[in-house]
């Protein structure tokens, strides 16, 4: 387990270290948050020096792997937000984000 593995003696001391209550801590790993948001995940990877799938997973992915290690906290909100709807509410944040990027492209990037 990746709290061992990083050297905490129990819970208190890894929420302590991640930032983020012990009572999370141990809803996150005693499985009881079906739905962890991305930010305690982020925080709790980043305390035990591994990567959010490998808590999540025990491995790594063979999927895109995303370094998370700049994602603000209004991002892992929006991520949080977008793990808690619906495909159809999923599909209704995709094309508000494809219709802003049409709206306001990055800079140095064309649009299709």
């Amino acid at each position: 387990m990746a709290m061992n593995a990083a050297a905490y003696r129990d819970q208190s001391e890894l929420a302590r270290a991640a930032g983020i209550s012990q009572s999370t801590v141990n809803r996150i790993l005693s499985g009881r948050a079906k739905h962890p948001d991305a930010l305690s995940l982020f925080k709790l990877a980043r305390a035990c020096n591994v990567s959010v799938e490998w808590l999540v997973a025990g491995e790594e992915p063979e999927k895109v792997s995303v370094a998370l290690a700049y994602i603000t906290g209004r991002e892992a909100e929006l991520l949080t937000m977008y793990r808690s709807v619906s495909e159809l509410g999923k599909k209704v944040i995709f094309s508000a984000a494809e219709t802003a990027l049409q709206l306001d492209p990055p800079p140095n990037q064309e649009t299709e």
